[in-house]
């Protein structure tokens, strides 16, 4: 779903919270990927978000058109996705799985070595506890129905305003 525009609401919170961030080069067309079996995707120019959906992935094997498309429409700077642990507490839930979603990121990062894009992955907790439904809404960047899509717009909000640590005009890096 395109977003005709995002509410000011957001640039606003980010300008008022975190100034120095707000004019950093690395925040122009960041494309974010909330992986799983259906895989939420969020795009933001600045802080404005231009693009939210989410798309079936259980198929792994049609994902790299997915994203293809999607970097030929965005034309990101730099790759936002959320990281995947086996938590020892999960271990049984995951024994015998496939493990879909490590999968679907290392589509990502291969991906982005391949477009030559930079790219940065954050925990779940990350963006979900901070930017919770409540502050989607407030800054008029809640859509209903698109969870996972949703989930995307939490990581992009959390980066936008916190960042990352280190360069973000470094290439990925092997290891």
């Amino acid at each position: 779903m395109p977003i005709e525009q995002s509410k000011q609401c957001f640039a606003d919170f980010l300008r008022r919270a975190n100034p120095d961030r707000y004019s950093q080069s690395e925040l122009s067309r960041v494309l974010v990927f909330d992986p799983g079996e259906t895989t939420g995707v969020a795009a933001f120019d600045g802080c404005v978000l231009t693009f939210a959906n989410q798309f079936k992935t259980k198929d792994r094997s049609k994902f790299h058109e997915q994203f293809n498309s999607l970097i030929n429409h965005i034309r990101p700077r730099f790759v936002l996705f959320e990281d995947y642990r086996v938590y020892g507490w999960r271990r049984d839930q995951h024994a015998w799985s496939d493990l879909h979603t490590p999968k679907i990121i290392g589509q990502i990062e291969a991906l982005c070595g391949i477009h030559g894009l930079c790219y940065h992955s954050q925990m779940a907790f990350q963006g979900k506890q901070f930017c919770t439904d409540e502050k989607l809404k407030e800054w008029g960047l809640y859509f209903p129905g698109l969870q996972h899509g949703r989930d995307a717009i939490r990581h992009g909000c959390y980066f936008l305003l916190f960042g990352k640590k280190g360069n973000p005009d470094e290439k990925p890096l092997a290891g």
